[in-house]
């Protein structure tokens, strides 16, 4: 998001804006102030955001989570899909897409990979497709059982366990929260 703040300056001229489109890709992602000939950076907005610091967050810990799987061959975004199936078996994709708050054509993507893999299988009873493990998938929801621990463990020796359950319970609370909102 850039901000450029002119009021009261007339003298904001093509070299100033040739300075702000001149600047590095990082700065483009600061909150930029224009003042006469200063150009100053706040990057402030970064800290203070809800949406840019849950996608910092976010960013970080999938790949701390993607280093502890990577020996299982499972990246982020199909650890959580596994946790579900195994938590639901014969989970509908209607289902399992809202439960992982992602499109019904994006949870069908993943589910497509990892039945090629042959660690899901997909049954269709009419116009109903349900989802389920398959014994090499049981497997790897064993290894993503311990991961879990392992990730857990790992956040804590940076946050106490206590704030690791705060801001857990904080951010699924608003996560709930702006859902209603949104479906109301």
């Amino acid at each position: 998001m850039i901000r450029i703040i002119t009021e009261g300056n007339e003298n904001f001229t093509a070299l100033n804006y040739h300075k702000l489109y001149s600047r590095t890709f990082a700065q483009y992602h600061l909150n930029i102030h224009m003042r006469g000939d200063n150009l100053q950076a706040d990057d402030s907005i970064l800290k203070t955001c809800l949406f840019f610091t849950a996608n910092r967050l976010a960013n970080v810990l999938r790949r701390k989570v993607n280093d502890i799987y990577a020996d299982t061959g499972i990246a982020a975004p199909y650890v959580y899909l596994l946790v579900v199936v195994n938590q639901y078996p014969g989970i509908t994709i209607k289902e399992l897409s809202r439960k992982l708050d992602v499109a019904p054509s994006t949870c069908t993507r993943f589910l497509d990979a990892l039945v090629k893999q042959g660690i899901l299988t997909k049954s269709q009873e009419w116009k109903t497709v349900h989802v389920n493990l398959t014994e090499e998938g049981a497997v790897k929801c064993e290894l993503i059982d311990s991961g879990i621990a392992k990730f857990r463990d790992e956040c804590t020796k940076i946050i106490s366990n206590d704030e690791y359950e705060e801001l857990a319970s904080m951010m699924s609370h608003a996560a709930d929260k702006f859902d209603r909102r949104e479906t109301s």
